[in-house]
This record gives structure tokens, C-alpha cells and sequence, in this order.
């Protein structure tokens, strides 16, 4: 049993991580057969879809899309709408204000997630806890979090193709914070920062104790003299700076991460701006694949 759910019908190019479609949002409704929740958006089935939507509402004390059984969340944006009660931070009292999933099943795929303040609650992960499942090609900016402001990594959770920028942590990993049994291939983590993390190769990355770093960190950049995992690429990922204003994390000419990445099954067509992903020799590393051919999103009802 499958729910495709949207308010929108729209044919967009997605020109913008900064410009999103404003779609308000009820502040509690259940998809695919689960029960009302304090979350914008709960996927209960595995067959459940949740698509091309911008999430604006935070007037809720959960996750903005909680994934309990599986599903697919595919292009939705969530962020923080600047209403913020709770000592002056974000609503969600529980890991993942942004997205949380806890479920194999689970899949988040070509979303953002952005302005979440996190830093009041003692836990992990503020714009994306990933107990289990797989996120990939996703960006996620401007967090803030005790651990893992971008995101918390899970025993069984598989972080792909994703980049983290601007994120701030209070303790350890302002990029992607992990634990033993997590996977992290082809990601950037550059310009995070973490108030108590002094260890090497940090801010991007923080870790607990008995995370054996080759296995986690797969062909992952973190920036300059920054070799971590396997096959790490220790550059400044090169963002491209032409465009500032709508498109500030694409890969310039010059960066290293161009076919750098690990190419694996189920990879997805497209990268976050709807690029051909795999337009070189290897997929390129990070959410945005260097431009090649054009593509669009698709929003439909």
C-alpha cells in the first residue's frame, strides 16, 4: 500500500537550495496507516512516499518526517520557520528535528534540511538522525546541535552522496557524527565547526570510541590534510563561487571530488539539482554530480 502525498502540481527546475517551494504544513498528520503524531509527517508502511515538499511548520515536538517502518522521503525540504518557543531553540525533543528514520526500510533521497537550532536537548543529530536506513544525495546546512549537527549516523544507518556545510555542534562532529556499524561513503563535510572537539580531523566528523574509521568513512572529503577512512580525499572540496547566491555547494572545474566517489548499486539517476550523476569516469563526490546534462524535478499531487 503506497501513498504518494503532495500539495502541489508544479514542473520546477531546482535552480535554488535557497529558494523552495513555501508549502505550509499541518503540524500533525500520519501517511500510509500510522497513527496521528506529534510529527509534521510519519511514514508507517515501507510502501509509503512522501514527496516534493517544502516543510516549513515547526509547531510540533517531534521530527519533521519521522520514518517508523520504512518508505521513501524523495525532494522535500525542511527548515526552520524561525518559530522557536523552546529557549530560543527548535521544538523537537527527540533526535532528528529535521528527519529522523529508524527503520532498514527507510530511504531519504534528494531532500535538505536546514536552520534547525538544536542545542538545548542532549542528543544527537539535529537536522538528520539516521538510526538505520539510507540517506543520499541530500544537503544539510546551517544546523546547529549538541553531536552530529548535520546528522547521526546509526549502527545501521548508510550515509551516500550527501554534503554538510556550515553546521555547528557543541560537543563533538558539526559535520556527520558516527557510531560502530555506520557507513559514510562519498561525502562532504567542510566548514562545520564544534565547540568542545579538538581531535584530529575534526570538526567535520566526530566518533565514538570503538568506530574503526576505514570501515565507516568511504572515499569521504573532510578538507585539507584531513585523510580519513578509505580512499579519503584530503582537498578544500572546491565549491564553485561564481554563484553564491543559488547555487553555493556545486563542484567547481578545480576540485578533487570530481570523480572521486565509490560508484555502488541503486545509485540514483540524479544528483540534488537533477544532474546526470554519473557523468564522468566515477560519480562524483557529494550531492551535487559536476553540471552536466540539465534536469528537472517533477512535483505532482
Amino acid at each position: 500500500f503506497a501513498v504518494l502525498l503532495s500539495y502541489l502540481v508544479l514542473v520546477a527546475k531546482f535552480e535554488s537550495w535557497r529558494k523552495p517551494l513555501a508549502v505550509l504544513l499541518p503540524s500533525a498528520l500520519a501517511v500510509a496507516g500510522g497513527a496521528l503524531a506529534s510529527a509534521a509527517f510519519v511514514l508507517a508502511n515501507e510502501g509509503a512516499r512522501l514527496e516534493s515538499l517544502c516543510i516549513t511548520n515547526r509547531e510540533y515536538s517531534s521530527a519533521a518526517v519521522s520514518m517508523t517502518a520504512g518508505g521513501v522521503v524523495s525532494n522535500v525540504w525542511v527548515r526552520d520557520d524561525g518559530k522557536q518557543p523552546v529557549n530560543g531553540y527548535s521544538y523537537a525533543s527527540a533526535s532528528g528535528a529535521g528527519f529522523r528514520c529508524n527503520s532498514e526500510k527507510g530511504r531519504i533521497t534528494h531532500c535538505v534540511a536546514s536552520g534547525f537550532d538544536y542545542r538545548a536537548k542532549n542528543t544527537s543529530g539535529a537536522a538528520l538522525y539516521l538510526g538505520a536506513g539510507v540517506c543520499e544525495n541530500s544537503l544539510f546546512v546551517d544546523n546547529a546541535g549538541v553531536s552530529g549537527a548535520g546528522a547521526s549516523v546509526g549502527a545501521k544507518g548508510v550515509l551516500r552522496n550527501c554534503t554538510f556545510v556550515g553546521n555547528r555542534a557543541t560537543q563533538s562532529g558539526g559535520g556527520v557524527y558516527v557510531v560502530k556499524g555506520a557507513q559514510v561513503v562519498n561525502c562532504i563535510a567542510y566548514g562545520n565547526s564544534a565547540d568542545n572537539d579538538t581531535g584530529a580531523g575534526r570538526p567535520e566528523w566526530g566518533a565514538a570510541g570503538d568506530v574503526v574509521l576505514e570501515e565507516t568513512f568511504v572515499n569521504c572529503c573532510f578538507g585539507p590534510d584531513v585523510p580519513v577512512g578509505t580512499d579519503p580525499i584530503p582537498y578544500d572540496p572546491a565549491f564553485d563561487t561564481s554563484d553564491k547566491a543559488t547555487e553555493p555547494y556545486h563542484l567547481s572545474s578545480a576540485s578533487k571530488c570530481i570523480n572521486a566517489g565509490l560508484d555502488y548499486d541503486g545509485m540514483a539517476a540524479t544528483d540534488l539539482a537533477g544532474f546526470t550523476r554519473h557523468s564522468g569516469k566515477r560519480v562524483d563526490v557529494g550531492c551535487y554530480e559536476m553540471k552536466g546534462t540539465s534536469g528537472f524535478l517533477l512535483l505532482v499531487r
